[in-house]
């Protein structure tokens, strides 16, 4: 549930106020980074917020949603602007670069993390499943676990090894003998 909205007026009065305070000089805004300062100040975003009401809980669980849809695009644009590749990257830029943070409309001291970039990728797309396909994944084949057929090859042994010696041997020593094999079969295998 996205709780209010910041129109257009007031995100360029929270950048002149943003810019005095952090001492940011229109001189240097002038020389360094006018143009991204024009081309964000053009931008109206405000209709954002309307268009993903529909994607936020209107009764959510956890924590309210902290920041406006509109900043968070508008720092993702940026973000391409400025031909960063990596989210991680961003907000790393963001809260070393207090410019960067007022421009995408957040305050130097709080810039969003990581997580919340990701969590608004998926706020930003408007498709019922997540994949761009409806294809259905494969199945793995699942592995045979050793232990049955050690278990499966030990009982074939077992038998070939009493039809061998059943005739010449009593049984009793039949079942020591073979147990022995089993044991230190296993114990090879093991080693090796």
């Amino acid at each position: 549930m996205i709780t209010k909205v910041r129109p257009h007026d007031e995100y360029l009065v929270f950048i002149s106020n943003q810019f005095e305070l952090w001492g940011i000089s229109k001189k240097f805004i002038q020389d360094f980074y006018f143009d991204l300062v024009v081309w964000l100040c053009l931008m109206d975003l405000t209709s954002t917020a309307d268009l993903l009401k529909h994607r936020y809980s209107s009764n959510p669980r956890g924590r309210k949603p902290r920041n406006n849809p509109s900043d968070m695009l508008r720092s993702l644009l940026l973000m391409h602007k400025l031909q960063y590749t990596s989210v991680d990257k961003w907000v790393e830029a963001l809260k070393t670069n207090p410019l960067y943070a007022i421009l995408s409309g957040f305050e130097p001291d709080s810039t969003p993390g990581v997580g919340t970039f990701y969590d608004f990728f998926d706020q930003l797309w408007l498709a019922p499943s997540p994949h761009l396909m409806n294809r259905k994944k494969k199945k793995l084949k699942s592995q045979k676990r050793k232990g049955k057929r050690i278990k499966k090859w030990s009982l074939k042994t077992l038998e070939l090894l009493k039809n061998l010696f059943a005739v010449h041997v009593n049984r009793e020593k039949i079942i020591i003998r073979l147990k022995l094999m089993i044991h230190c079969n296993s114990y090879l295998n093991l080693c090796l």
